[in-house]
């Protein structure tokens, strides 16, 4: 037998070369359940934390420093522990942050009319002060059952803040505070409130305007709305509600220390670092550009992947930065999917290198992959790729220096109908595969995706003396449903396998 073995580390928070930057700084969660394996899991793309209270969740009240993910402290409603609060932040110096009262225009929650919350705002300043902290102001939402002052009922969390504002003119609100639980219109929402000319938190958002959410309706919500959040300065920071919760397809989190398939989507969304140079070769996902003007993400159903740039037009564009390490010809491959013909340049800095056709395919998930080949010299540039003609989706785009397809000796129909994955099910730390007979000096590509799509590895590599390819994985698993895909340029074999 020919045995190919491939040794993966994984690492969770640090970017390597070639690796999209992984968390957000802005991306946070609202949740007070956590043990340590959430939190573990959340981690992978999830920056900070805070759970309506003064003190962080038994649970990981003493590791949550452990995953590199900040606690952010919340003075609820009119009476709190001073005592709890000052023990918070002594014991966790790095804390930067207190949020004010939550929904304070809401009965059932801090239940305090503008000119309270103006009242003991005071007091909160002198906690931030102290600790020389930065202060969020009341976190604010349109409501049913609503606080009334002066003959004013305020159902509008705008109307709400003016009163605030009036009543506490010489106050230190730093940030903003909103919450939204509309299945649209987030833009507009937060456009109202850039007149007080304050960064914007974001402290609680889902789909919730019904209770007959489907999961595809709270995955594509979560999407347009993350890219949102990530591309306006005007936000600072947010954070989903919840890790678990009653609402309709809401919950970040499943079983102990296992992601939902939403919350898989929530920790992967892209970051659009303006800083971030990717080092090529490398395949690079659409969605992980620098730079945009009018795109849209969605969830893909190409055979790898997350999302895709959905509905491209004509004007629109996409910038990616990229690090040359050695100046040459390259291929460059842009996988597309699309109901008309379409076309679009590259541009290379601020140079035209060269035009794509893109054919029509059977619909927009229908999937093809066009190549062309282009010089690009040693250094850092800026690739972008400018729509002349839409009607089109983009998956990926790869810069690689072999014609793509190229894999050395391998004939049509050879093996990779022959291959299966055993045991099955397995431990989830060792995948082994037997790829049948003659692979010899052969090169594959393998990728492993997540039953939602993720993609856990994908690796090049050449079978040596035996049929048999394992991959060792540093650390196992989870349990779950996995697809492994096999390709040699000319054929593709999906194989499914477990992990218990």
């Amino acid at each position: 037998m020919r045995t190919l073995i491939i040794s993966i580390l994984i690492v969770a928070l640090m970017p390597t070369p070639g690796q999209a930057q992984t968390r957000s700084e802005k991306r946070g969660i609202g949740y007070g359940y956590h043990t340590p394996q959430d939190m573990e899991a959340l981690s992978k793309g999830v920056s900070w934390w805070y759970n309506w209270y003064q003190a962080p969740d038994n649970g990981v009240k003493w590791v949550y420093k452990d995953y590199a993910v900040e606690f952010v402290p919340m003075v609820w409603g009119g009476s709190w522990s001073q005592a709890t609060l000052n023990n918070t932040l002594e014991n966790d110096p790095e804390i930067r942050y207190l949020l004010g009262f939550n929904e304070p225009n809401f009965k059932d929650q801090a239940n305090m009319t503008p000119v309270q919350a103006a009242a003991r705002w005071p007091e909160l300043e002198a906690i931030a002060t102290g600790y020389g902290l930065e202060l969020i102001g009341p976190a604010v939402n349109y409501c049913g059952n609503c606080v009334s002052e002066n003959g004013t009922t305020y159902s509008d969390p705008v109307e709400y803040l003016d009163a605030f504002f009036e009543a506490c003119k010489d106050c230190r609100v730093d940030y903003i505070a909103v919450h939204w639980y509309g299945c649209g219109g987030l833009e507009w929402y937060l456009s109202l409130f850039e007149k007080y000319n304050k960064p914007i938190w974001v402290t609680e958002f889902a789909c919730w305007d019904n209770a007959a959410i489907s999961l595809e309706q709270q995955k594509s919500f979560l999407i347009n709305a993350v890219e949102h959040m990530e591309n306006n300065p005007n936000v600072f920071r947010y954070a989903w509600f919840a890790g678990r919760a009653d609402g309709p397809n809401i919950s970040l989190l499943g079983q102990n220390g296992q992601l939902t398939e939403l919350g898989e989507l929530y920790v992967n969304m892209p970051v659009h670092d303006p800083a971030y140079h990717r080092a090529v070769p490398a395949r690079i996902q659409g969605q992980d550009y620098q730079q945009m003007q009018g795109i849209q993400l969605e969830a893909t159903e190409d055979e790898s992947g997350l999302l895709h740039v959905g509905s491209l037009d004509a004007g629109d564009w996409l910038a990616y930065n990229i690090d040359v390490a050695e100046g040459q010809e390259w291929y460059l491959s842009l996988r597309v999917a699309g109901t008309q013909t379409g076309s679009l340049e590259v541009i290379l800095d601020e140079a035209l290198v060269t035009q794509f056709s893109i054919a029509q395919t059977a619909g927009w998930q229908s999937w093809q992959t066009v190549d062309q080949q282009l010089i690009i010299p040693s250094g850092k540039h800026t690739l972008r790729l400018k729509v002349l003609k839409g009607g089109f989706n983009l998956n990926w785009l790869e810069i690689s220096g072999e014609k793509p397809g190229t894999v050395t000796g391998l004939e049509q129909g050879e093996i990779l109908q022959q291959a299966y994955v055993f045991p099955n099910p397995g431990n989830g730390r060792r995948i082994s595969v037997n790829a049948g007979a003659g692979l010899a000096g052969k090169t594959l590509v393998a990728e492993i995706h997540s039953a939602s799509g993720f993609k856990v590895l994908e690796v090049k590599a050449t079978v040596n003396q035996s049929d048999l390819l394992e991959i060792e994985m540093s650390s196992a698993l989870v349990p779950g449903l996995y697809l492994l895909k096999l390709e040699n340029g000319k054929e593709v074999k999906h194989l499914k396998f477990i992990v218990q």
